[in-house]
């Protein structure tokens, strides 16, 4: 006899948990640069204080002396499930999807990507999302963000995916905020992928408007257009979005001031 079990749990790590095992990576992390004998001493300078900046991002206290401030492990009585806990679960179940805290304001579910794992391939998404080519924006961004870890950049300047395009990781990471108890249908998906996939997106390239609320207003606006107008049309009709409406779509989003 055969069968399966299907199972949604959801955990909650120990406050502190996540903190105290980002500081022993990244110490680490710095102890492996330390120990490669074949780069000079300026070079492994650079390569921590690249680390500690990261780190810094990050959230983590770099004291006066250079070192990064430690982080405690949580004790036994901490509310919360111990991280070998969670591990032991996810090594077991068909994926996992890791959630970070959001900024502040209203709830949203906000998805790690880069730690998340969801074993699911192209069958598993929309036709309409596979003809946006979603799929390769997130293998984009795996490998913008596998080389920022390893070779601390990314493929061309700084925060970017690709040479070519220069779409940038900023509005990517956008599309994975949403707002606790709302739903998306397909054709906002489309529109927000259609938006964030075009690195001549202007109000998007202003660090002052790079944010989800901007998202939205802009997918909003793209439905609404007549290019919008079409590509829901074209997923009513076929379930795809045809190949001359994403060129509407990318003119209309390249218009936009």
């Amino acid at each position: 006899a055969g069968g399966s079990v299907s199972i949604l749990a959801w955990l909650w790590e120990k406050q502190g948990g996540f903190g105290h095992r980002r500081v022993k990576a990244i110490k680490k992390k710095i102890e492996e640069i330390m120990n490669i004998s074949r780069i000079s001493d300026t070079t492994k300078e650079k390569m921590v204080a690249k680390v500690k900046d990261d780190a810094r991002k990050q959230g983590l206290s770099i004291l006066e002396d250079g070192s990064i401030q430690e982080m405690p492990e949580p004790s036994m009585d901490t509310p919360g499930v111990p991280n070998w806990e969670i591990e032991e679960l996810k090594s077991i179940t068909d994926g996992h999807i890791l959630f970070v805290k959001p900024d502040e304001g209203e709830w949203r579910w906000k998805m790690d990507p880069y730690r998340s794992l969801p074993r699911l391939g192209m069958d598993a998404l929309h036709p309409a999302l596979c003809s946006v080519d979603a799929h390769k924006i997130r293998l984009k961004m795996m490998q913008g963000h596998d080389r920022a870890i390893m070779l601390h950049d990314t493929l061309g300047s700084e925060g970017t995916l690709d040479k070519k395009g220069r779409l940038e990781m900023r509005f990517i990471d956008l599309i994975l905020e949403q707002p606790a108890g709302q739903l998306r249908d397909v054709t906002e998906q489309v529109a927000r992928l259609v938006v964030v996939a075009n690195p001549q997106c202007k109000p998007l390239k202003r660090h002052d408007t790079c944010n989800v609320e901007t998202l939205d207003d802009l997918a909003s606006q793209l439905l609404a257009s007549e290019a919008g107008q079409r590509a829901i049309a074209d997923i009513n009709e076929t379930g795809r979005v045809s190949d001359e409406t994403q060129s509407l779509l990318l003119k209309e989003t390249d218009a936009w001031e």
